[in-house]
């Protein structure tokens, strides 16, 4: 009878008898796992490409043939030498002078030197070491020295030196040799190389005026910066122009404090010679007005506050120096002004009040920028500007510079390329590398330039490109990001991607597998046998019956009624040990078993004992063995994890290995079904009995559909309907519940509430039972779908007792009968079975036991439970008492109907 819209209410549909969603199919799930490893793979190339690092070949092997040439330039220097010296052999002085001078490092490292002999009618001598069989290379650093006599000064002006001669004096070519040294090449002290700034093309000059604080009097508001900058340091900058270029820049501030206090002395102030060192107040001194890549030195007028002058410096010895400027080394000068004169009194100072400001600020450039100093005993003529001897000592200090430092620069870039292997070298790296590798082959290897200022030129641009690929924000970055950080990145970001993606696939394919391939012998003859040594264990807890028996040797149907019937350790013996048997009292087995352990009757090893297998379908696999003469323990053999918990209806729950569990003791009887001695033999046997309940159901089908309505048929049926009360899938000790409305978070619950009603009586091959006779046959509906697997359960289907804060479900006795789950017979006509039908469904853990869930209109009040049992008794009583009538009687419908009500009635009467 199909449930009409007014009578349909919401299906309670057991977990395990849910329809599978099409995701969850194994084909469509491994499609999915290959779905996301296809775009995986598919953004590989991509990936590679976005994160792929361009590493150019550098040319490794010129680097390293300018590296073996580093130390042998030598910049050509030639030396006219004339005298008026009366005696004094000039062929003699030269060769002394070349022996003398060939011992200095800093001469013999640098330099190429060649000796004229300038006298009249002389012969030209020349010792030209690097030019090579065409002769000496053209002579552009030539400079002319004159010998007088001794009643003359040492002097010089532009490349000429004057020397004057004493012809007797033993220190004469030593003296000479040292004026040499210092006028060719600057002093290699350490004090020079810290003090003088980093070789740049360009440098930017900040020039500022600072009040220390301009509003408390003594400050200046302004000065005339550009009359005096023409005046004393334009000068020197057109000199220094062949080295580099330069860019002014000025400022005016008007409250610059120290960052310390200075010490108070008699006559003023003074700065401790340590507190040079934090002079410059970066926190609150804003210095640089502009941005650029350009080296920057400083030129600071530094004006203290009118209560902090005069402001002086101390010497290294403690004592007030006469000076009142000095030196930062590499990043400026700073000059301390304390005399305002009268013309500067409304805080202007004018050019004649700079004068000596910068007068230091130009000698302080020089010293900045690397100009060697005159020897003390020369007088230079001119007594202004930048002598040549000067400025060519510093081109040809410069260019030796450049030239290593480049190449220390190349070095350095192939190392680190060579060290961090995911250092990128893109074509801008290249092309600098390449053009800074130019420049040094121009110097080195084709011999064309031989002047100071060429080799300075080639080398400026050889340490401009190679700083320029060393510096290359791509390589810079690097230099911060080792491959230990690249790790850090990609391993949280794909780690738990790969990681999922790797395991699904695996069990997909292994899936895949084994549904793919046809198994050439039954899975279930990988069931196990029953272990020997589980009887003698379980036997320690029957003889005497003493609970309770761990968890984990208990069957999967036994630990449900413990659960779902509220059973402890502390109830009665035979609700914790024992199913109920029907017609048969649990108590006589538990007095049984106490008698075997008080009598001593201790029965034989499991191994020693006769061991049957029974197997039937909708029900897992049983092993009976003889307990005294009258008992039998029966053992579940159950796919269950010791501590698994109930699984969520959509919870793919990973198959366990079946083992073997205690499940029941019943009294031995001839109505038993008959076992096996070997696990293959019953599951052969129950194989065979499916297949023939499968035939004998589809003819059920058949003959349902042409079933008669004659007295004799509807007799039958009846027969087996009453039958079916006292048979194990029917009956029921538990207490009817009263129905509440379910919500949908509380489906799943009810459903095993509702199978805790039933499983006093679930059908078990181990107990006795009605004849076949009286069993309903089962039908194509009752059957199981999928995989039988012979009844064993899977675990994602069977409840298991959480260990834990579990909601125990309404504790339900045994001792009452549930009306609202029988059965009626499946032949008894349509409209005689009343407006509420029950709907049969099967449940995975009741095999061919039905759990029957009324129907009801959705907006009809909630009934009585107990009067809808009770209707359904008396719909049956009406259907046996009208099959019960003679055939002869011809009798109307409604005649039946009130004779029945009138049977009823006195029947009621009749009650006391």
């Amino acid at each position: 009878m199909e449930p009409t819209p007014e009578t349909a209410t919401e299906q309670i549909v057991p977990p395990g008898c849910r329809a599978e969603p099409p995701y969850q199919r194994p084909d469509t799930r491994l499609r999915i796992v290959l779905s996301y490893w296809l775009i995986f793979f598919l953004g590989l190339p991509l990936w590679w490409r976005v994160t792929s690092i361009e590493r150019l070949a550098l040319p490794r092997a010129k680097v390293e043939q300018i590296s073996n040439l580093k130390n042998e330039l030598r910049i050509p220097v030639s030396l006219n030498l004339t005298s008026e010296v009366s005696g004094l052999v000039l062929p003699d002085l030269i060769s002394k002078l070349q022996v003398t001078l060939g011992k200095k490092d800093a001469i013999s490292e640098a330099l190429e030197l060649s000796f004229i002999d300038g006298s009249p009618g002389a012969v030209a001598y020349q010792d030209c070491g690097l030019g090579g069989p065409d002769g000496c290379p053209p002579l552009n650093d030539q400079y002319s020295i004159k010998f007088v006599p001794a009643t003359s000064q040492h002097s010089v002006e532009d490349r000429s030196l004057q020397v004057a001669v004493d012809p007797t004096s033993s220190s004469f070519v030593q003296d000479l040799s040292n004026t040499l040294t210092q006028l060719l090449l600057p002093p290699a002290t350490d004090a020079y190389k810290l003090r003088v700034a980093q070789y740049a093309p360009r440098y930017r000059l900040a020039f500022s005026l600072l009040n220390e604080d301009a509003s408390v009097g003594g400050g200046a508001t302004g000065w005339d910066i550009e009359e005096a900058l023409a005046r004393y340091i334009e000068p020197t900058l057109r000199q220094l122009s062949q080295l580099h270029n330069f860019t002014i820049e000025s400022q005016v501030q008007y409250h610059a404090p120290l960052a310390f206090e200075p010490q108070t002395m008699e006559d003023g102030f003074r700065i401790a010679d340590d507190d040079l060192k934090v002079f410059v107040n970066s926190a609150e001194w804003t210095l640089a007005s502009s941005s650029s890549n350009d080296p920057i030195l400083h030129f600071i007028l530094f004006i203290p506050s009118a209560n902090r002058s005069p402001l002086h410096v101390s010497d290294s010895h403690g004592k007030t120096s006469r000076s009142d400027a000095f030196v930062l080394p590499q990043w400026g000068g700073i000059v301390l002004y304390n005399a305002l004169s009268q013309a500067s009194a409304a805080g202007q100072l004018d050019v004649q009040a700079l004068h000596s400001t910068f007068r230091h600020f130009d000698t302080q450039l020089r010293s900045l920028l690397g100009v060697p100093l005159l020897p003390t005993d020369l007088r230079h003529r001119s007594s202004t500007g930048i002598t040549r001897w000067q400025l060519d000592s510093l081109l040809r200090y410069r260019a030796l510079e450049n030239v290593r430092e480049s190449i220390d620069t190349l070095q350095s870039i192939l190392k680190l390329v060579d060290r961090i292997k995911g250092m990128p070298v893109g074509e801008a790296v290249r092309s600098d590398f390449n053009a800074a590798l130019n420049a040094l082959n121009d110097i080195y290897l084709t011999h064309d330039y031989k002047s100071s200022k060429a080799i300075l030129s080639a080398s400026a641009r050889a340490l401009v490109s190679s700083s320029k690929a060393f510096f290359n924000p791509n390589m810079v970055a690097m230099l911060y990001f080792p491959v230990e950080h690249k790790y850090a990145v990609y391993t949280p970001l794909f780690a738990p991607i790969a990681v999922p993606l790797l395991v699904s696939l695996i069990r997909e394919l292994r899936d895949f597998k084994m549904q793919a391939e046809p198994s050439s012998t039954p899975a279930t003859e990988q069931l196990p046998p029953f272990p020997p040594h589980l009887f003698p264990l379980i036997l320690q807890y029957l003889l005497p019956p003493t609970p309770p028996i761990p968890s984990y040797l208990l069957s999967n149907s036994l630990l449900q009624r413990h659960y779902f019937l509220d059973i402890n350790p502390s109830d009665d013996p035979d609700l914790y040990f024992l199913f109920p048997t029907p017609g048969k009292n649990s108590s006589d087995v538990i007095r049984e078993l106490e008698r075997m352990a008080s009598g001593g009757n201790i029965p034989p090893n499991g191994d020693e004992l006769r061991v049957e297998y029974i197997a039937q379908e909708g029900s897992a696999v049983r092993a009976r063995l003889p307990l005294g003469e009258r008992l039998l323990v029966i053992f579940s053999l159950d796919a269950r994890s010791p501590n698994a918990q109930v699984p969520p209806a959509t919870e793919t729950v990973e198959e366990v290995r079946p083992e073997w569990r205690y499940h029941d003791v019943i009294w031995k009887s001839d109505d038993l079904p008959p076992g096996h001695l070997d696990v293959q033999a019953a599951l052969t046997a129950v194989q065979q009995s499916s297949k023939t309940a499968e035939s004998a159901s589809e003819e059920t089908d058949r003959n349902e559909d042409e079933e008669d309505d004659s007295p004799e048929a509807q007799q039958k049926r009846a027969d087996a309907f009453w039958s079916g009360w006292s048979s194990p899938s029917s009956l029921d000790n538990s207490p009817a519940v009263e129905r509440k409305p379910l919500s949908s978070e509380d489906a799943e619950a009810s459903y095993f509430a509702r199978y805790g009603e039933v499983i006093p009586v679930i059908p078990d091959s181990s107990l006795a039972s009605t004849s076949a006779s009286s069993r309903r046959p089962s039908t194509a509906a009752d059957s199981l779908t999928g995989s039988r697997v012979l009844g064993m359960l899977d675990s994602s289907q069977i409840p298991i007792i959480p260990t834990e804060g579990h909601n125990t479900p309404t504790t339900l006795s045994s001792h009452k009968l549930s009306l609202n789950a029988i059965q009626p017979p499946s032949g008894v006509p349509e409209g005689e079975m009343g407006k509420t039908p029950t709907i049969p469904r099967r449940s995975p853990l009741l095999g061919d036991s039905a759990i029957l869930v009324p129907r009801e209109d959705a907006n009809a009040e909630e009934p009585d439970m107990l009067e809808a049992g009770v209707a359904d008794v008396i719909r049956g009583a009406w259907k046996l008492w009208n099959a019960s009538r003679p055939p002869a009687a011809q009798e109307s419908l409604a005649n039946k109907k009130e004779a029945f009500v009138r049977l009823i009635e006195q029947t009621v009467a009749s009650l006391s």
